[in-house]
C-alpha cells in the first residue's frame, strides 16, 4: 500500500497545478467580461423601447394583413375603388356638381 502510495504522489501536484493554472486562466478576464456585460445590458436597456415601438408596429401591420386578406375586404375594396360589380347588378355612377364659380363684377 505504501509503493501504491508513492507511485501517485507525483499525480497530484500536476493536478492540482493544472487546477490552478485554470482558474487563473479562466479567472483574469473576468472584470473585462463583466465591463462587456455592463455595456450590452446598457444598449439593451436604451434599445428597449425602439423594440417595443416596433414589436406594436409588427403586431398592428399582423392585423392589418389579416383584414385585407379577407375575402370581404376585397369584394368591398373593388366595388367601393374600382366599380366592379357581380354578374347582373348594375353600377350607378353619379355626377359630382360642379363648383360654384364667382363671377369677376366688372
Amino acid at each position: 500500500m505504501g509503493k501504491r502510495l508513492s507511485q501517485n504522489f507525483w499525480a497530484i501536484p500536476i493536478i492540482l497545478g493544472t487546477c490552478l493554472l485554470l482558474i487563473f486562466l479562466l479567472g483574469r478576464n473576468i472584470p473585462e467580461q463583466v465591463e462587456r456585460l455592463e455595456k450590452i445590458q446598457d444598449a439593451q436597456a436604451q434599445l428597449q423601447p425602439y423594440i417595443d415601438r416596433e414589436r406594436q408596429y409588427n403586431q398592428a401591420l399582423q392585423e392589418e394583413l389579416e383584414e385585407v386578406a379577407s375575402p370581404e375586404f376585397v369584394e368591398k375594396w373593388a366595388r367601393e375603388n374600382q366599380r366592379w360589380a357581380r354578374p347582373g347588378e348594375v353600377v350607378l355612377s353619379l355626377p359630382t356638381p360642379a363648383p360654384d364659380v364667382l363671377s369677376p363684377e366688372n
